[in-house]
């Protein structure tokens, strides 16, 4: 990570390829030290999955360029496009001279997205207003979620701002997922 110019940032990160991120309770993992956790994902697929994603939200705002619509957006969902993508990259856009993501793969790993060592997508200030849109149109079609009973024990109880939203969480005594 570094700084290659007054308000310019380069973060490199090295992620292993075969390693892998639990997603099940965290107590249950460690009580495996030896063997992956039952349900974990590879960082591998987590890269392709967020550049797969990157380039496809960059594919819709060039069809929005071209066609001025949105639907490229909600199109390439199944490639990763979401609400929360389109919101950090506006982030990372806004105010700035612009964001490339760029990914080498390891050449000795199969299974690389479009068959290439290398990823790279770029983004502007002027993708700002189209990545806003887009963030506004995707959250507006979301479905809403679903309702759920959970009874358990109240382990955190916070609120940022009188009367605004705030986090509960809660241990799950039934024997469904998740735990907390």
């Amino acid at each position: 990570m570094g700084q290659t110019a007054s308000g310019s940032y380069i973060v490199t990160a090295f992620t292993p390829v075969n390693g892998h991120i639990p997603v099940s309770n965290a107590r249950e993992d460690r009580e495996i030290l030896f063997s992956l956790p039952q349900e974990s994902i590879s960082t591998r697929s987590i890269g392709i999955s967020v550049i797969t994603a990157a380039l496809a939200t960059k594919e819709a705002v060039e069809h929005y360029r071209s066609r001025a619509s949105l639907a490229g957006f909600e199109d390439l969902v199944s490639q990763g496009i979401s609400y929360e993508m389109t919101s950090a990259l506006n982030e990372m856009v806004s105010e700035s001279d612009g964001a490339d993501i760029t990914v080498k793969w390891d050449p000795t790993l199969e299974g690389l997205p479009g068959d290439t060592l290398s990823s790279r997508v770029e983004f502007f200030p002027s993708d700002v207003e189209v990545l806003t849109k887009a963030s506004i149109q995707l959250a507006a079609n979301a479905t809403p979620p679903t309702e759920i009973t959970v009874m358990g024990r109240v382990h955190l109880l916070t609120q940022r701002e009188a009367g605004g939203p705030g986090v509960v969480g809660i241990d799950n005594l039934s024997s469904a997922k998740p735990k907390k």
